[in-house]
């Protein structure tokens, strides 16, 4: 009762090929990662590969595959130990454990015939003396020596399998395992580990909202700044109107009091002038010489004072401007 209420739950699902059998003679070439896609392993560098400590302890442990699992009937062919991968070739053979005719242990059915695995993703059961179960000892394996030696590392929890099916494909997968360090650069899992590109994801958002918040301020500086000086240069310019107004506004003033101030000095002392002169000059002389001399007279005497008169009140009222 309780096996079925928690029966397919809590489950990774497979994505391994249905219908397949794993534990079957034949060839099959595997690819497992590093979680997160760390450069647990080592680096490359001119095109080889450097290891590191758990790179080596990953390559040791792959070599000892077939001498730790003698009835399973394993041989091992091309593998490489990468920065974050592992790409190895391994052939099951016949063993007791894949014998489909008891009588004579040899398999009935030819490897080629089988469902092609080709690129499927598998993931750990309950099964043991397959593919499978070489894979989670190796895997196992290289995490308890971490663990013990306090070494941060870590495997991805799936691993990618391949049936190879002739030997046309096995030359090519051999050629591209041997070639893989000198192609590194071009490898698709030569990818930044995930922490890396979520810190450079994040240096990303962070930098775009500096650069906003910089522009921002920025902007709200530089308005400020404009105000300030539109204001300044405003109040410089209306003083500078207001006063050459002023200036203008003073100068007419000033003018028209001079013209006027000069108009009634020269009617007061034209008159006065005149009167006095006339009257002198009339009883003086008879009428005729004096009619002609008193015009000629009076000409000369008002057109003297009048010149006099103007060119001092002109001088008064210019000390007066220059003044202001």
């Amino acid at each position: 009762m309780a096996d079925d209420k928690f029966k397919n739950q809590y489950r990774i699902p497979s994505n391994r090929w249905q219908g397949y059998d794993y534990s079957a003679s034949g060839m099959y070439f595997v690819t497992v990662c590093t979680k997160g896609n760390r450069h647990f392993f080592g680096q490359i560098v001119d095109g080889e590969f450097q290891p590191s400590t758990i790179g080596e302890v990953a390559k040791n442990e792959w070599l000892k595959t077939a001498e730790l699992r003698p009835d399973m009937n394993l041989t091992l062919d091309e593998f490489v130990i990468m920065p974050n991968h592992f790409h190895g070739i391994i052939f099951i053979g016949e063993n007791q454990y894949n014998c489909t005719d008891a009588k004579h242990c040899v398999s009935t059915e030819h490897p080629s015939s089988r469902t092609d695995a080709m690129h499927c993703v598998s993931t750990f059961g309950a099964q043991s003396k397959n593919l499978a179960s070489i894979i989670r000892g190796f895997k196992m394996a290289v995490t308890t020596f971490a663990r013990k030696n306090n070494i941060d590392f870590a495997w991805q929890e799936r691993y990618h399998d391949h049936v190879i099916r002739n030997n046309d494909a096995l030359q090519n997968i051999r050629a591209y395992i041997y070639n893989n360090p000198a192609n590194w650069l071009d490898d698709e899992l030569n990818v930044a580990p995930v922490e890396t590109q979520c810190i450079a994801s994040l240096q990303n958002d962070v930098q775009t909202q500096c650069i906003a918040s910089l522009q921002n301020t920025v902007q709200t500086q530089c308005n400020a700044s404009l105000q300030n000086t539109v204001q300044t240069h405003s109040n410089a310019s209306l003083q500078n109107d207001v006063q050459t107004q002023c200036i203008a506004s003073l100068q007419n003033t000033v003018q028209t009091q001079c013209i006027a101030s000069l108009q009634n000095t020269v009617q007061t002392h034209s008159n006065a002038s005149l009167q006095n002169t006339v009257q002198t000059q009339c009883i003086a002389s008879p009428q005729n010489t004096v009619q002609t001399q008193c015009i000629a007279s009076l000409q000369n005497d008002v057109k003297t004072q009048c010149i006099a008169s103007l060119q001092t009140a002109m001088k008064n009222q210019q000390i007066k401007i220059e003044k202001l």
